[in-house]
């Protein structure tokens, strides 16, 4: 016959919540400490952002466009140039709409095509506007 053996007194089950909010507590101070960096937070990194947005659309997505088009000059607006582009939303990180140029409004010292932000004021021409051929 078979003897009936106690079971073991199992401990680690006390752990499994405790452990769990930590790690709960882990992973959203290390979403806090990103957040800045990788979803437009504070002033530098919003900047950063607006820079490079602007220099991929000019420099990668509007050759890679161009290429796709060789009979046009220009896209008729960025949204033609989103398929190039990993950030489709075509809003700078104040939320203000990214601005192209191209063709005969094509400023001094831009190729092919320019594009900016109007900066944290959201206000044209003023310094904080970032362009892509500056």
């Amino acid at each position: 016959m078979l003897e009936k053996v106690a079971a073991p007194n199992r401990t680690c089950g006390k752990w499994t919540i405790p452990l769990g909010v930590v790690l709960l507590l882990l992973l959203m101070v290390s979403y806090a400490v990103t957040l800045p960096t990788h979803h437009g937070g504070h002033g530098e990194s919003r900047t950063r952002v607006a820079r490079g947005t602007v220099g991929k659309y000019a420099n990668e997505a509007f050759p890679q466009w161009q290429m796709n088009n060789p009979k046009r000059t220009c896209p008729i607006s960025l949204v033609e140039l989103n398929d190039y582009m990993n950030n489709a939303d075509g809003r700078d990180p104040w939320g203000t709409p990214y601005i192209m140029l191209c063709g005969a409004s094509l400023p001094a010292g831009a190729r092919g095509i320019a594009v900016f932000s109007f900066g944290p004021d959201r206000e044209y021409g003023t310094v904080d506007d970032i362009r892509s051929w500056e």
